[in-house]
């Protein structure tokens, strides 16, 4: 069985890619994670459990110097990118699981690594699930675009 990817599985032709930006001070991006990020009064910063504002996803892993904007990095605001992370579920995450979310929304959730936690009871609800993979215990999603637009989440319902 191949491994997970933890990042970018699948992307149309307009991966929007800037120049390299600022990071805040001692972000730490695991490689087996989520590396979700929203830019912070002009610094990209790792998205926190719950977060509402998810604009981006970087490639870069290990943890950013510890002065404000000493790291630069890329950051991807494509619509169209798929992402692999892991799950974030209490109870058994089976195929049945799955298709029941598929086309639905999740939330963030960081415990040390960011996951898609298909169990949230918000409205934070900042990814669209698109598949997974139920042997690895990986979502696939895409970031919600008008919540990259606005910069927040509008209230909807999610998976549970």
């Amino acid at each position: 069985m191949s491994k997970p990817v933890y990042g970018v599985i699948k992307f149309g032709d307009k991966r929007q890619f800037g120049p390299e930006v600022p990071f805040a001070a001692s972000q730490v991006l695991y490689a087996n994670s989520g590396r979700f990020v929203y830019n912070n009064s002009g610094v990209w910063t790792a998205c926190a459990n719950g977060a509402n504002n998810v604009q981006g996803f970087t490639e870069f892993i290990g943890t950013t110097s510890s002065t404000s904007g000493g790291t630069k990095a890329a950051v991807d605001q494509s619509c169209d990118v798929w992402y692999e992370m892991p799950v974030y579920k209490t109870t058994a995450f089976t195929q049945a699981n799955l298709d029941s979310y598929i086309g639905k929304s999740c939330d963030l959730y960081v415990s040390t690594y960011q996951y898609a936690d298909v169990q949230s009871t918000t409205t934070d609800f900042v990814f669209k699930i698109m598949g997974g993979s139920v042997a690895h215990q990986t979502i696939y999603v895409t970031i919600r675009p008008e919540i990259q637009a606005t910069g927040g989440v509008p209230d909807i319902a999610g998976v549970a």
